[in-house]
């Protein structure tokens, strides 16, 4: 017996399944696309002198890092396994972490 809105394939679609976003904002940050294959763009409406984007794998490790001057970067993330990661963009101000998928 199934569950309450659970009997047919279109149900159980429409309770179960959480639709992946192809744009992931955090505090006025973007990511696109995401999920990626090879290349991110990053948007910072107002970026700081010193901001600082670090990408971790899931374990903690960072595996790419780079200092952000733009309010537009575009980052290539092809050389980075299949997998979710954190992104993590720091200034004197703030630090905000938000997820990555690559695909």
């Amino acid at each position: 017996m199934n569950a309450p809105g659970c009997n047919s394939p279109e149900e159980v679609e429409e309770a179960c399944l959480t639709p992946v976003k192809e744009m992931e904002t955090v505090e006025g940050i973007t990511i696109i696309p995401n999920p990626s294959k090879d290349k991110i763009t990053v948007y910072l409406p107002a970026i700081s002198g010193n901001t600082r984007l670090s990408i971790f794998n899931i374990s903690g490790g960072i595996v790419f890092e780079r200092q952000l001057t733009d309010t537009e970067t575009q980052l290539d993330i092809s050389t980075l396994s299949p997998g979710m990661y954190f992104v993590q963009l720091q200034n004197e101000k703030s630090v905000v972490v938000t997820k990555l998928m690559k695909e």
